[in-house]
């Protein structure tokens, strides 16, 4: 018996102040309130993890809202009314106890009373229905109390003992499960999957899912592989309904999911979220995907929904609904956007050559691990030998065409003298840096590099292999509300919340101001990925995707001149040369991008 199975049995229980703060964060995050043991009992089980568990085992709260948006996305098209049922990571119990009471309306809907002659009906329906299991033993028992309660109070009467032990279980859903008396297909899977990135994953668990997953690629995340898990459990013509970070639409990583998807069946209905605040405590912008076992043709149409949180009323509203044809979704993008707005950035994208064909290099800037050791400002600069500091930015300080110098510098423990490159110093040659990072060395022992690569302890996290500084490059946040491209010519390293461009024939200034241009911001505002508070990610993939037209020495002139000019009168002509450049009206562009809204609102992509 679970710890949490014997405070529901002890009623009198008088929460502690630790358990009664995750109460508090349970109400504050689900807008949902707490009531009853069993509830209770959920609402701690989930308080007690710490944060470090519940990233590495993708556990999450869901809202009783968002689970009952799940099943309406589900069920929209009439299909999977009747047939088995699996929550294949339960938790628990928030999506197993939605259907439950949807069997309970149903039998009302038919004229029968489940509380009185359709009391039986329902029972059965119960037992043949419902499925659910989750690695969390105590989540388990958790959920098989509230789906006994849950009967309860639609049908009082005496609950078979029974009723849930053979059907709610503490098993893997991606791993083989000899002996789990389950059905051999289900009608329908739905719930919300744990999302554990590649880098939290085990080495023993990922050659596993390499040999057996065939969409565990790249920088896989465990949700895609549930994805792909579900697609053999299902019988013919069921369906599988899952929300899941909405990054599996446009990843690289998740290409061969996406080809997986659409060979074996049918993508039903995309719901796309507009912000991150879909979940309380994860900051993920979700979708729900519904998908069904038969195959389609190119005409089917794909029910595309916008979803927004509401600050007003409780739980997510479901904003607008369009109808899109399949063949949109193709493999190397799943980003549905409205069609007038879809033809232009068709137009933009064109025939020319992408950063991908001109940039020698597009990456993320160098990661220190441990910033406050690393990053110096104001009198503690003076305490470092000068060799060792280079001016650094972050994404923050990087503006249109432009860079803000706030005074940073990155200590780099690198010594540039050598024809073999750059060569990690030997400490104990600089006293005041060694002082300095001395002071931190506990914390930088700690770092990953250092414990699980070998990496000597004042070493930075990431390579340093050349002079990142001295490169000219352009620069670009990692997030941002708008195109924020600035050129570096040769005097700043950036950190990792930027990325940089280094380009092989084309002149960093008029780079920038290409990607910086209107029909640019166009692509971006309907086809990067979204995260937090609606602000668009500058992934290296998207990046590398962006299309650059070629542009002859008068017009390169003609770009930074209009670039360097910070009037309006500057950024009209500006934005009418890089138009021409991309074969597009300005005013064509400067309308769609008034119709989609403020900017990180995305307001009206459907």
């Amino acid at each position: 018996m679970g710890i949490w199975t014997q405070r529901l049995q002890r009623r009198g229980d008088v929460l502690t102040s630790a358990a009664s703060r995750g109460l508090a964060r349970y109400r504050e995050q689900t807008g949902v309130s707490v009531t009853g043991p069993v509830h209770e009992a959920s609402v701690l089980h989930m308080a007690s993890m710490d944060r470090d568990h519940r990233r590495s085992h993708g556990v999450v709260y869901t809202p009783a809202a968002l689970a009952h948006l799940v099943l309406d996305e589900a069920l929209s098209s009439g299909r999977a009314q009747s047939g088995a049922v699996l929550d294949p990571a339960c938790g628990t119990g928030i999506f197993l106890v939605a259907f439950l009471r949807r069997i309970a309306r149903d039998i009302a809907a038919s004229g029968l009373d489940p509380a009185g002659d359709g009391r039986q009906l329902f029972l059965t329906a119960v037992r043949e229905r419902l499925w659910g299991m989750d690695t969390d033993a105590d989540a388990v028992n958790i959920a098989m109390i509230r789906l006994r309660e849950a009967v309860q109070l639609i049908a009082p009467g005496p609950v078979p003992a029974d009723l849930f032990e053979q059907n709610v279980v503490v098993s893997d859903f991606l791993r083989q499960q000899p002996g789990v008396p389950f059905p051999r297909a289900f009608r329908i899977i739905v719930g919300n999957p744990p999302y554990v990135s590649a880098s939290r994953i085990p080495i023993s668990d990922k050659g596993y899912y390499k040999q057996n997953f065939a969409s565990a690629f790249g920088r896989l995340d465990l949700y895609t592989l549930f994805m792909e898990r579900a697609c053999q459990l299902l019988e013919a013509d069921g369906i599988w309904a899952f929300i899941t970070p909405d990054k599996f639409l446009y990843s690289k990583s998740a290409e061969p999911l996406r080809a997986l998807l659409t060979k074996r069946g049918t993508v039903e209905s995309l719901a796309r979220f507009e912000a991150h605040d879909a979940f309380g405590d994860v900051a993920t912008v979700p979708c729900i995907t519904v998908w069904r076992a038969a195959a389609s043709d190119q005409a089917h149409l794909v029910r595309h929904s916008r979803v927004t949180i509401s600050k007003e009323v409780d739980g997510p509203l479901v904003a607008s609904v369009t109808q899109e044809p399949r063949k949109r979704l193709q493999v190397h993008n799943w980003n549905v956007v409205r069609h007038e707005v879809d033809g232009l950035a068709r137009q933009i994208i064109g025939n020319h050559r992408t950063v991908k064909d001109l940039a020698s290099r597009v990456s993320a800037g160098w990661t220190t691990g441990y910033n406050p050791a690393f990053i110096l400002q104001g009198a503690s600069v003076k305490a470092i030998e000068p060799s060792l500091l280079q001016p650094t930015v972050r994404g923050r300080d990087l503006e249109a065409n432009n860079i803000r110098d706030r005074g940073e510098f990155m200590l780099v423990p690198y010594s540039w003298e050598s024809s073999k490159g750059p060569q990690l110093i030997d400490i104990d040659d600089y006293p005041l840096a060694k002082r300095w990072l001395s002071r931190h060395r506990a914390r930088l022992e700690q770092r990953h590099c250092v414990r699980e690569w070998g990496k000597a302890w004042w070493d930075l996290h990431d390579p340093v292999t050349y002079a990142l500084r001295e490169t000219a490059k352009v620069l670009v946040p990692d997030v941002a509300r708008s195109n924020r491209f600035a050129a570096d010519l040769g005097n700043f390293v950036p950190q990792h919340s930027a990325y940089y461009i280094v380009t092989r024939d084309l002149d960093p200034l008029v780079l920038a101001a290409l990607l910086n241009s209107r029909a640019v911001e166009l692509l971006v505002r309907t086809q990067a990925p979204v995260v937090k508070d609606g602000f668009s990610r500058y992934r290296r993939q998207f990046i590398l995707d962006l299309p650059v037209p070629e542009v002859s020495a008068t017009m390169a002139a003609q770009i930074t001149a209009a670039a360097e000019d910070n009037t309006d009168a500057g950024e009209e002509h500006l934005n009418s040369l890089t138009s021409t450049l991309f074969s597009v009206d300005a005013e064509d562009v400067d309308r769609a991008l008034t119709n989609l809204g403020p900017r990180g609102a995305r307001a009206n992509i459907t």
